[in-house]
């Protein structure tokens, strides 16, 4: 184990800045590596991930680029706020690559660790066939007690197999869980960032945690931002048992079909929370999600939460809609679903969602399933396209999904269409439509004589032959070293309402 090795000198390790931390270095190469050597230089490297058990406070492991580790890795990191633990590449060329190949069901686990940055690796886990619970990188605290301030950094996920359909132990490019009866136990600062998860099933970036009510014991100052997700066919990011998660400035796109050859009708939605409370979803794009006969939307406030916040996001051409905000009704109230409260859709632009074949869909653009209760969709730009195969199209729809929503606000958004589209608000009760601008055939708007049918100013800034709609002013780009990542701006769009004339 490499908690049996003394610290080691520094010396010949100039190229790594060790700080103050005082911690060991080792170094592993796959290619010119020997287990039988020190690991403790760069010319002395080991050469399997199985010498590396469990880190120190200040230790420091690096893995050679253009390496490639056929095995499995797990290892446990417990470092100090003064002394973190590095797990990072060196040398030149490729991520070092920890290729399990279906080996394990985690390709890589970091269990009950602390104060630990893992970064620039790439981690794929394709068996010979789908298997349940399959993952790329798991980072678990379990019976442990608090887990603080975890950074998963320029990671690359990829050919991850698990199983497609939901519920019956669908795969995952990362993963996080928090478990525990006798040691409860949570993650107080973990953070997902500029990683590249592809060609993963069934999900991108999810999670599980204490989620009944009565034993809600939820994650803490979790950040998912600056994430690329490409060919997931699932669902791409859900914080479950959190409070205050923020998921900002990812981009998911591309999204596999693969969910539509599954044997069941697939529910799976872009970006969205579960059993978590004060989540902010912001300044992310959603493009392309193809599950269409259940969800298939861009974005969702889900059920067993509170006061979900979804502001300043793009939604294209996904098959559902843009925006889902639903409660299972018949399990509110119990240990298993605090309802859907507070939820808050705001300062979005929705363009070309809703693009699904089937005439007989019955969910709208905006999708608002079950009892949910003080809902406020308000500022939004939504664009609607014309799919010709679709003679049904709603542009809200109401689902009885153990009851109806109430005190529903939808207030202030604008709203265009390019084929006739319906209100279906069903037994929703004491909601209010006020303020909206509407452009296009509409039938059966309620409050008709609070909106704004049409606009001079709206109209004349229209392009229906813009990739935009003319509305390109109200967006902004951010670029890292993985995408550029079409956002609304803030500023813009805020301005933009607020100079709005009725």
């Amino acid at each position: 184990m490499l908690c049996g090795f003394l610290s080691c000198s520094n010396k010949g390790n100039e190229p790594f800045d060790l700080g103050n931390s005082g911690g060991r270095i080792f170094f592993i190469d796959s290619q010119a590596g020997s287990d039988l050597n020190s690991g403790t230089s760069e010319s002395s490297p080991w050469k399997t991930l199985s010498k590396v058990k469990k880190l120190l406070a200040g230790d420091k492991l690096y893995l050679k680029r253009g390496s490639v580790f056929l095995e499995t890795w797990t290892f446990q990191a417990e470092g100090t706020k003064e002394n973190r633990i590095l797990v990072d590449a060196y040398g030149a060329g490729n991520k070092p690559h920890i290729k399990c190949d279906g080996k394990g069901i985690d390709a890589v686990k970091i269990y009950n660790s602390s104060y630990l940055t893992f970064q620039n690796i790439e981690i794929s886990n394709k068996g010979q066939s789908p298997l349940a619970y399959r993952k790329g990188l798991f980072i678990e605290c379990k019976s442990y007690g608090v887990c603080k301030d975890i950074v998963i950094n320029s990671i690359v996920v990829h050919d991850v197999n698990g199983d497609i359909q939901k519920g019956k132990g669908e795969g995952s490019g990362i993963y996080f869980s928090n478990s525990g009866v006798d040691v409860i136990s949570t993650f107080d600062g973990l953070v997902i960032e500029n990683c590249h998860i592809y060609n993963c099933e069934r999900n991108g970036i999810t999670s599980w945690g204490y989620t009944k009510r009565d034993n809600w014991h939820p994650n803490k100052n979790v950040v998912i931002r600056y994430n690329l997700l490409e060919g997931i066919p699932g669902d791409g990011i859900v914080p479950i048992g959190c409070d205050g998660a923020i998921v900002e400035y990812n981009l998911m796109r591309d999204c596999s079909d693969e969910i539509l050859n599954s044997p069941v009708d697939e529910a799976a939605v872009g970006i969205w929370p579960w059993s978590s409370d004060n989540t902010v979803i912001q300044f992310n794009e959603v493009s392309d999600h193809k599950a269409y006969k259940v969800d298939g939307q861009g974005y969702d406030a889900d059920f067993n939460c509170k006061n979900t916040i979804i502001q300043y996001n793009y939604s294209h051409n996904n098959s559902g809609g843009f925006v889902l905000v639903c409660n299972k009704g018949e399990s509110t109230g119990t240990n298993d679903n605090i309802g859907n409260e507070g939820s808050v859709v705001r300062y979005n632009i929705s363009l070309d969602d809703g693009r699904y074949p089937d005439s007989d869909i019955t969910r709208g653009t905006i999708s608002l399933n079950g009892p949910i209760t003080n809902t406020t969709i308000e500022k939004n730009v939504i664009y609607s396209p014309k799919v010709l195969q679709n003679s049904n199209r709603k542009f809200i729809s109401t689902w009885n999904w153990g009851g109806y929503g109430d005190l529903l606000k939808l207030k202030n958004n604008i709203c265009i269409v390019e084929e006739p589209f319906t209100f279906q608000m069903g037994g929703m009760t004491n909601y209010s439509v006020t303020g909206n601008y509407f452009l296009g055939n509409f039938s059966n708007i309620p409050s008709m004589n609070d909106n704004f049918i049409s606009s001079n100013q709206l109209e004349s800034m229209v392009d229906p032959d813009d990739e935009f709609y003319g509305f390109g002013s109200l967006f902004t780009t951010k670029t890292t070293d993985l995408m550029t990542i079409k956002v609304v701006n803030k500023e813009a769009i805020e301005a933009f309402f607020n100079n709005l004339q009725k």
